[in-house]
């Protein structure tokens, strides 16, 4: 989990990745995958679905064509609160963009 954590970092540190290197790793798709998962060891510790959802966030605003990140992420915090709902779900709905839905089964835990 430590080289996981160690791979994250250093995908947070890169201070721009460009459309085609998104694109052709299909990095973004990993991200909404762990996003999914129900439970990943150590999560408490390393914070592996903020630090997903934080990323894939930045990169929704660069696969969008140049929106700024701080516009992208006041966006995605706006439909949150609007929809009344906290917790975000990544739908993996179109390959290029980040959807953000209220999952629902999760509100009520």
């Amino acid at each position: 989990m430590e080289l996981m954590s160690d791979c994250l970092y250093k995908l947070e540190k890169l201070p721009h990745l460009e459309k085609k290197t998104i694109r052709a790793t299909k990095i973004n798709k990993v991200l909404k995958l762990i996003l999914r998962l129900d439970k990943i060891p150590r999560e408490d510790e390393f914070k592996f679905k903020s630090r997903s959802k934080d990323l894939l966030e930045r990169w929704n605003a660069i696969l969008e064509g140049g929106k700024p990140v701080k516009d992208a992420m006041v966006e995605a915090s706006n439909a949150a609160n609007n929809s009344g709902e906290s917790q975000l779900e990544a739908m993996d709905e179109d390959e290029d963009k980040l959807f953000l839905k209220p999952k629902t089964s999760e509100i009520s835990k």
